[in-house]
């Protein structure tokens, strides 16, 4: 998958044919689905999502995906 590291979670498309991937970002993680030539596709880019992965159907019809989001802020009094 040229241009893209950070893989964080991959798994096989229903019909084996591609991949799900994920990919940690400075703001967030990408999916991609990527075909075995590894050209990838952008399906998902959410802002502020932390880790994203990939379950299929058993029909091969859908896709779940799971993610988690992390919303933080931290106050610098200048004692640390």
């Amino acid at each position: 998958m040229e241009g893209w590291s950070n893989l964080d979670s991959v798994s096989w498309t229903a019909d084996g044919k591609a991949l799900w991937a994920s990919v940690r970002m400075l703001k967030g993680t990408t999916l991609l689905r990527t075909d075995l030539q590894g050209q990838a596709l952008v399906l998902s880019k959410p802002e502020g999502g932390r880790a994203t992965c990939t379950v299929r159907s058993p029909d091969g019809r859908h896709v779940a995906l799971s993610g988690c989001t992390l919303n933080s802020n931290i106050l610098d009094d200048g004692n640390f």
